[in-house]
């Protein structure tokens, strides 16, 4: 919370990190020092340091009560990968060492019972210890949001902040909580405590802003905001939260922080989430145009920024397909540090009406590699939007293989059947059409009567496409030329 204590933290923690580097032997920290690593580490959510800093502390300081109160809490975050519990570790550590105490001792003791500890407990341990700790702070507040006794808490504010080193620490702990919780009277309410202890904190002033916009109070959040707005200009990080709550609740603040945050895309052009977080902002203030060629300006740059790719696809326009390409060169050639996850992202671009996008996606990958036959399913939708017939049939003819696999896939089995069929009418090929709609409906009414609704209905289409097709033959062309039971077409 306060800057200059941050960085001293921030430079210990670095000190260690490069130590780690070094002999083990040449590797000197005094007790206090590896208590505040392993607890900066945790609010960096960096395991190896934790781990490291307690193995430190085991070689220097074996009979450390602040070092074993870190181990007791690092046992209890310790899942089990299959059941996804915590394991006994930290029960028996607590049982092994019955000696120890302290609050944290308490509190871990506490916490290793997994069941929601009563109001009566937590007061009996307020009242137990005349001082607390920011760590035994942190972690007391947290054991009774656990308890589900948040309201206590809020009641007991006043208490716990008297007993406190750190005291605005309580304030700040129960705003998160409140935000969290979405209690924003109550965060309102912490964040003018916090604001009143250290008025030139801007992060202070962002947690009193979120709670005005979510209540309504917009002459307040714009005070707010052209508060939180000044003393936020030399921090990248608070004026992406700006542009947070401005994108999520205050639209009416979007236009005023596209300067900034265009600045910060130019400082640092080599970080999409400031290019990222302005296009966003540029598109909720009616200028998707500019944010499109922001996001193509990027990626011709950076061809394999994932984050990038992904937002220009979300774009759907024309000339996606070009940047797909070079993407996909780009993390062929390993520049990308992840990749677009192909069926989850070709669902989202449909349920967008992305087709432009989910054509191009897909239509490089299958250049690369074959595509799995959900993908094909998906791919074929977003063709048959487009109405490129020819397309349609080439690439199930392309995958022909998987054809009988991908009549099967639940409601995309019969949606790539009336794909296919209609874009074989539409290309002349009426008969093999009538052939494909009549196996997949022998096949569906072989299964009908096993298959839940939903399923039964998307077989129903094509039965009904057979009974069009029976009653309306080949020769009617314009009945076929515009046809259009689902409604993808101009009409």
């Amino acid at each position: 919370m306060d800057n200059e204590n941050e960085n001293t933290r921030q430079e210990l923690y670095e000190r260690f990190k490069f130590a780690l580097t070094q002999p083990v032997s040449d590797r000197f920290f005094d007790e206090d020092e590896l208590i505040e690593i392993y607890d900066f580490a945790g609010d960096m959510q960096d395991d190896y340091v934790q781990m490291e800093a307690l193995f430190c502390g085991a070689r220097l300081y074996p009979e450390s009560v602040g070092l074993a109160e870190r181990r007791a809490f690092l046992y209890l975050e310790t899942n089990d990968d299959e059941s996804g519990k915590r394991t006994p570790a930290a029960g028996q550590f607590l049982k092994d060492n019955p000696e120890l105490s302290s609050p944290l001792f308490d509190i871990a003791r506490y916490e290793a019972q997994d069941v929601p500890i009563p109001v009566e407990g937590l007061q009996f341990l307020l009242d137990q210890y005349p001082r607390f700790s920011d760590e035994e702070t942190i972690r007391f507040i947290e054991l009774a949001c656990d308890s589900e006794a948040f309201e206590w808490l809020v009641e007991k504010a006043d208490t716990i902040a008297a007993k406190c080193d750190n005291a605005p620490l309580v304030c700040f702990e129960l705003a998160r909580e409140a935000d969290r919780r979405c209690e924003n009277e109550i965060l309102v309410r912490f964040a003018d405590q916090l604001i009143e202890a250290e008025p030139f904190n801007a992060g202070y002033w962002i947690i009193l802003l979120r709670g005005q916009v979510r209540l309504d109070r917009e002459d307040d959040a714009r005070a707010t905001f052209d508060y939180a707005k000044a003393l936020a200009s030399d921090s990248p990080n608070d004026i992406l939260a700006l542009a947070d709550i401005a994108y999520t609740y205050a639209p009416y603040l979007t236009k005023e922080l596209l300067e900034p945050l265009d600045e910060l895309r130019k400082q640092f052009p080599d970080e999409f989430v400031y290019t990222d977080c302005h296009c966003a902002l540029l598109v909720q203030a009616g200028m998707a145009d500019k944010a499109v060629k922001e996001l193509k300006e990027f990626l011709t740059a950076r061809p394999g920024e994932t984050g990038a790719m992904r937002q220009l696809l979300m774009c759907n326009v024309n000339d996606v397909q070009p940047f797909v390409h070079r993407y996909m060169e780009a993390s062929l050639a390993g520049q990308s540090e992840d990749f677009l996850d192909e069926a989850t992202l070709g669902e989202e671009l449909l349920m967008r009406g992305a087709y432009h996008s989910a054509n191009a996606l897909f239509s490089e990958i299958d250049m690369c590699r074959p595509i799995s036959e959900t993908s094909i399913a998906t791919w074929l939708e977003a063709i048959f939007a487009l109405g490129n017939f020819g397309k349609v049939v080439s690439v199930v003819e392309k995958y022909k293989d998987n054809y009988n696999m991908l009549l099967r896939i639940p409601l995309r089995g019969a949606a790539t059947v009336y794909f296919y069929a209609v874009s074989l009418i539409r290309c002349g090929r009426f008969p093999e059409a009538l052939e494909k709609v009549e196996e997949a409906c022998a096949l569906y009414d072989s299964i009908m009567s096993e298959t839940p609704a939903p399923l039964r209905m998307s077989f129903r289409t094509i039965k009904t496409l057979l009974a069009k097709m029976q009653s309306n033959p080949a020769e009617d062309k314009l009945y076929w030329e515009y046809f259009d039971l689902l409604s993808y077409g101009k009409f």
